[in-house]
């Protein structure tokens, strides 16, 4: 370690705040003047913010705007800064900076994770306590200018994905809206209405030049590729497996496989161009799914991932796809199929043959239409967000261990 740079104990620059849980008679779903937002896990985390689901009348520990956000259960060790004061969980702590500023600390934190989630023996943890997070040994400049530096131009990078985020979020929002005049609000339950046939199975009427389908009628699935085991290697071909598919129902290639260039001579079918839908067939997060954005190469789809086929354009059914697999009955569904077999799996047939209302191929083709734009830049801000967060995690390092200086 350099001059510029020293290690100290987070107690020597923060203070920790144990997280109270109240009693459970205190939460509701929206907020009003008297309760605040509520957290008690990191299971909202986000890129930056948490994203708030549930509040409180009884404030228990209040975490101040600003503050950093540290899970003390597992997962241990995830961060995000709080937006607004907010009452925290056993399940977290806040940290405070004493100079005020939290996002040198949440920085210096990220890039000392392991110290967060390993003991010395390299076991993890199942729980830190405020002592453990006060003892935790940052690298820090020694100069509080150089922090600031720092700190301000990974907060930049992490502020456009936020951006990005939120039009994604404000696009889907649009389209979800626009899916429920367009199909949602022309499904009703009164029979004999005129242009409207019913459907005795699911006891619905739809109009007349609709037809009750299955998802495979508009988008068939099929599996993944099996690659063999002589293919995988650490670097090469980036490819989507089970574990990519996250709970919040989209992509995460941090941590990512991949196949060898020189051993990829599969069909172009199990090849997941951006745009396109991919869903997991198996494991903790069966029936999630999410869509794929450009990443530096090809991108493969692999075994007990299934890929919807889109006739060589995802973008084209997109729209409507991702839509109706939002809907609550196809995710009860796929657990009714799932819980119904010796293990969690679900096969692409299985998926197929689940029913979907499929409107007329004029008003389809206006709702593709009109929503195609929106996910053109969802799927571009997703691969933009992939790339900054590479960025930032390369950088980051190299900035909190003076290898690169920040001049301006």
């Amino acid at each position: 370690m350099n001059n510029n740079f020293y290690s100290i104990k987070l107690s020597e620059i923060a203070d920790v705040f144990p997280g109270q849980s109240p009693s459970s008679d205190s939460f509701s779903d929206k907020k009003d003047e008297n309760s605040v937002p509520f957290l008690q896990g990191s299971n909202t985390f986000g890129n930056l913010y948490p994203e708030i689901k549930k509040f409180t009348s009884k404030i228990t520990r209040l975490s101040k705007k600003n503050d950093v956000l540290i899970s003390v259960r597992a997962p241990v060790g995830d961060l995000n800064i709080t937006k607004e004061d907010t009452c925290i969980g056993r399940g977290l702590a806040a940290i405070r900076a004493f100079d005020g500023d939290n996002i040198f600390i949440y920085y210096a934190l990220k890039n000392n994770i392991d110290n967060i989630t390993k003991v010395g023996s390299g076991t993890k943890f199942s729980g830190i306590d405020k002592d453990i997070i006060k003892e935790l040994q940052l690298i820090v400049p020694k100069e509080k200018t150089d922090r600031k530096k720092i700190s301000s131009f990974l907060f930049d990078l992490d502020s456009k994905i936020e951006i990005n985020n939120q039009t994604n979020l404000e696009l889907e929002k649009i389209s979800e809206d626009l899916y429920n005049f367009y199909f949602k609000s022309h499904i009703c339950k009164k029979k004999n209405q005129k242009n409207y046939k019913h459907i005795n199975e699911i006891d619905l009427s739809i109009p007349e030049d609709w037809r009750y389908g299955k998802f495979g009628d508009y988008a068939s699935l099929y599996g993944g590729f099996a690659f063999k085991s002589s293919f995988w290697t650490t670097s090469g071909l980036p490819v989507v497996k089970i574990q990519n598919i996250n709970e919040k129902y989209s992509l995460d290639f941090n941590n990512n496989s991949f196949v060898d260039e020189l051993k990829y001579e599969i069909d172009e079918k199990y090849l997941a161009k951006p745009g396109s839908v991919v869903i997991a067939l198996t494991g903790a997060t069966i029936g999630k799914y999410g869509i794929t954005y450009g990443l530096d190469k090809l991108l493969l789809v692999n075994q007990r991932v299934g890929i919807f086929n889109t006739n060589g354009d995802p973008l084209q059914k997109l729209p409507f796809l991702i839509n109706s697999l939002k809907q609550d009955y196809f995710r009860k569904k796929v657990y009714d199929i799932s819980n119904g077999s010796d293990q969690d799996n679900i096969s692409t047939d299985e998926i197929n043959d689940i029913p979907l209302i499929i409107p007329s191929d004029k008003i389809l083709k206006k709702y593709n239409e009109m929503c195609r734009p929106f996910y053109e830049e969802i799927v571009l801000n997703k691969s933009e967000n992939f790339k900054l967060n590479n960025l930032k995690n390369y950088l980051m390092p190299m900035l909190m261990n003076d290898k690169i200086k920040i001049n301006h």
